[in-house]
């Protein structure tokens, strides 16, 4: 009886917490890891969350995706690397990834790269150049797309 009562209990805390935002398993887990230690009643609240629609892996990736591409101006494999970290499936991961636009991809890399170079004050040419591949790749871009990007901008 107390495991029902603690069950109903979980599962309006997690329906709660996904209604604000979009949540995945792992974030569910962790929120619902400082209430109980009872790891069976947190997946089964987990999978009422999943028959529910309260959780949709695919929607959650799509959208988190888009965020960190139009907000945070991050690249593919550092968006990709933070959804591994939630134990998401890589395959779901790299088709939501496949699904970004080329063209806006670049742009948006062109521009970061035009915003961070105005702030650079290094007078070396190599230098800046190698402060400005650091400072991609720390956003998670491909090497040879800011390569590339920088000759054209040259």
């Amino acid at each position: 009886m107390q495991d029902k009562k603690e069950y109903i209990d979980l599962l309006g805390k997690a329906e709660y917490y996904c209604s604000r935002f979009e949540k995945c398993p792992d974030d569910i887990y962790k929120y619902l890891s400082k209430y109980t230690e009872n790891n069976e009643l947190i997946n089964n609240v987990i999978n009422e969350l999943l028959a529910n629609s309260y959780l949709d892996i695919d929607r959650y990736i799509k959208a988190y995706v888009n965020d960190k591409i139009r907000f945070e101006r991050w690249g593919k494999f550092k968006i990709a690397y933070l959804l591994k970290q939630k134990k998401l499936p890589g395959k779901k991961v790299n088709e939501a990834l496949a699904q970004i636009d080329e063209a806006e991809y670049g742009k948006m890399l062109k521009d970061l790269i035009k915003s961070k170079s105005s702030v650079i004050r290094e007078p070396d040419l190599l230098k800046r150049k190698a402060s400005l591949i650091r400072f991609c790749i720390s956003r998670g871009f491909e090497y040879e797309l800011i390569l590339s990007t920088l000759e054209d901008l040259e």
